[in-house]
């Protein structure tokens, strides 16, 4: 019997934050594996939002952990949870889960956190659960393009794989271009 080691999130924490700073280092570290016809497409944190779990390239992760207090301001959508300061640095709280029309409870106590960058824009989104990193593969047998059972797909590029006990499983892979670019943040009108 497989006894899986139990990690606290303050471990996991310093472990993701370790593998983001590698992968920031080493860039894309895009490889392929022509043996299983697998194309290696890097390292992801994959997180769980309302039950459902996702992938997030780890290249767009600064940094992971726990928040316990966010300044709320009034007449904001219900998504965005407040603001925090970080290291002098005042940055927008997305709860991820209502962001994507999630019914959820609202939160008590310390949240997972990460830090989202792209391009010019940076913000903390909060989740569920943060999983663990998953170096993920596009299947030449498995090229399914969307994930099932995934309400968001407006924000799911498509689906990756990760090989676990033996076994391949998907994961949908969560589209932050889409993301940081959401009518939702613009304001603009299809």
């Amino acid at each position: 019997m497989h006894v899986k080691e139990k990690i606290n999130l303050t471990d996991l924490i310093s472990v993701i934050n370790a593998e983001i700073s590698a992968a920031l280092e080493q860039g894309d570290g895009k490889v392929e594996d022509s043996g299983n016809e697998s194309l290696e497409l890097g390292r992801f944190i994959c997180v769980r939002v309302a039950g459902k779990e996702m992938a997030i390239e780890i290249s767009s992760v600064t940094e992971v952990g726990e928040i316990a207090s966010v300044r709320s301001l009034p007449l904001l959508p219900e998504w965005v949870s407040g603001i925090v300061n970080i290291r002098g640095k005042i940055v927008s709280v997305i709860d991820l889960g209502r962001f994507l029309e999630y019914p959820l409870p609202l939160p008590s106590g310390r949240q997972p956190f990460i830090m989202l960058r792209h391009d010019s824009c940076e913000m903390m989104v909060t989740v569920e659960k943060i999983i663990q990193t998953r170096i993920l593969f596009q299947r030449g047998d498995m090229r399914e393009t969307k994930a099932a059972d995934f309400s968001c797909d407006d924000f799911i590029s498509g689906s990756a794989w990760y090989e676990q006990d033996g076994e391949w499983h998907s994961i949908p892979l969560f589209d932050l271009k889409q993301f940081f670019s959401s009518q939702k943040f613009t304001g603009s009108a299809d």
